[in-house]
């Protein structure tokens, strides 16, 4: 790779694409949970493959430690997508079944105002109790 760099100003621009995806097939950089260093410590690896055959190398990485997995890193940014996405469509659900049992059974205007306040934030909650709950459930069972 550092031969290939030496002269990587003198390419044209798809030879400059060739090369770049070449150098990101070599380079990859992945991120694991490492439990056994410290409680919820972090180890990044990086690896460089040296590949001749033009064949997308496999890594394998294991922990002969019995309680320790490896988990893939996931960006906080991402997580918080998913975990938004989620609790809205589990909010959206229960905020529609509330709403009706308060259009139902509520007797004045004020009652059903006020339910349905109540009916917002009772169901966010709800909704971001049962994400962590099946989140926590999902890590310990994994």
């Amino acid at each position: 790779m550092i031969e290939k760099n030496k002269h990587v100003d003198d390419l044209d621009e798809d030879q400059r694409k060739w090369h770049q995806k070449d150098v990101n097939i070599v380079t990859r950089q992945r991120k694991y949970l490492m439990p056994v260093f410290n409680r919820h410590g972090v180890g990044v690896f990086s690896f460089l493959v040296d590949n001749v055959s033009f064949v997308e190398p496999s890594l394998m990485v294991s922990v002969r430690k019995k309680d320790v997995r490896l988990a893939t890193y996931q960006e906080e940014e991402d997580r918080k997508k998913t975990q938004t996405k989620w609790v809205t469509l589990i909010n959206l659900f229960f905020l529609f079944f509330a709403s009706y049992l308060i259009y139902s059974y509520s007797t004045s205007v004020v009652m059903a105002v006020s339910l349905m306040l109540v009916n917002i934030f009772g169901a966010y909650l709800l909704a971001l109790g049962i994400y962590k709950s099946f989140v926590w459930t999902k890590n310990t069972l994994n």
